[in-house]
């Protein structure tokens, strides 16, 4: 075995005898007119994408792009005349209902791809997701389904 670890001859021979596209471009002038063009792009681009984008990124190393609101209390909990809680519980009514709406349209998008994944095969394979999308349309249908199309949180509650 060598000292660069190929794991046999053949791997050691084709990578001392391999050029790369960059190598093969700057032999001729049209290829080095290309390289210059796609560099040209290519590093304004390179480096604002590692020196601002990615330190940016790796401040908030979770799931940088979804939004988290906090939790607001329900309308139960709201005084009388508190219009603001009233409207903040409202749209976390609303948020929680699209939550369980995203839940159940996940669901269903799981079962078509096993169907499609397994075709004939599909009504033993694919039974555990389609018991899954089941039970979330009828959570969803018990949780949001007698409401009526205007609906808000006094509804709800």
């Amino acid at each position: 075995m060598s000292d660069e670890g190929y794991q046999n001859d053949a791997d050691q021979k084709f990578h001392e005898f391999h050029v790369s596209m960059g190598d093969r471009l700057k032999d001729n002038l049209y290829g080095s007119f290309i390289l210059r063009v796609v560099n040209a792009f290519n590093k304004p681009v390179t480096y604002v994408r590692e020196k601002w984008i990615e330190p940016m990124q790796a401040k908030n190393r979770g799931v940088y792009y979804h939004r988290q609101f906090r939790r607001v209390p329900t309308i139960d909990e709201c005084y009388e005349n508190d219009q603001m809680c009233m409207y903040e519980a409202n749209e976390q009514m609303k948020r929680d209902k699209n939550v369980d709406k995203h839940i159940v349209r996940h669901l269903k998008f799981r079962f078509d791809d096993c169907r499609r994944t397994y075709g004939a095969a599909a009504q033993t394979r694919c039974y555990q997701t389609y018991e899954e999308w089941l039970l979330g349309k009828e959570n969803y249908m018990i949780k949001w389904g007698d409401l009526p199309a205007q609906h808000n949180a006094i509804d709800v509650y």
